[in-house]
């Protein structure tokens, strides 16, 4: 049976006119509890509790676990494409990189072609004046000895 306050206030009010005495009829009042006891828990409450939050617990746990493994999978496989990608346009770079080196390569080779081709005409060019320049020194020295001497 359950005690509600109006109930506890009229006990109260009962045992202080029986008894006479205020101090009696709180301590009685204070020794019966104003609670309800089919709200009370017992040790077998408690256990069916646990054990109910330990299988929940085990539960979540192992779904996370799921869930965990799916995303390290899911994790792995993108890794792996974008490896692969990666590889793929690091090889494509290399290519491109390699045939512009080659160019390049040719490049430079014809551009010391030009430069070799242009430094012989221009020794020729010297030689041919300094070899001119020499014969006419040459000429001109001769005549001033042959009118001199």
């Amino acid at each position: 049976m359950t005690i509600d306050e109006q109930t506890r206030f009229d006990l109260r009010s009962y045992f202080r006119e029986a008894m006479g005495e205020d101090r009696l009829a709180d301590a009685l009042m204070d020794s019966l509890p104003a609670l309800d006891y089919s709200q009370l828990v017992t040790k077998e409450d408690l256990r069916l509790t646990s054990s109910e939050l330990q299988s929940e617990v085990t539960k979540l746990r192992t779904g996370l676990r799921g869930e965990m493994s799916e995303l390290r999978t899911g994790l792995r496989g993108e890794m792996t494409e974008l490896r692969t990608e990666l590889r793929g346009e690091m090889t494509k770079l290399r290519a491109e990189l390699g045939g512009e080196m080659t160019e390049l390569r040719a490049e430079f080779k014809a551009d010391i072609a030009d430069l070799e081709r242009s430094n012989v005409n221009q020794m020729r060019t010297l030689i041919t004046f300094g070899v001119g320049s020499t014969l006419s020194t040459w000429g001109v020295m001769a005549t001033l000895f042959t009118a001199l001497g």
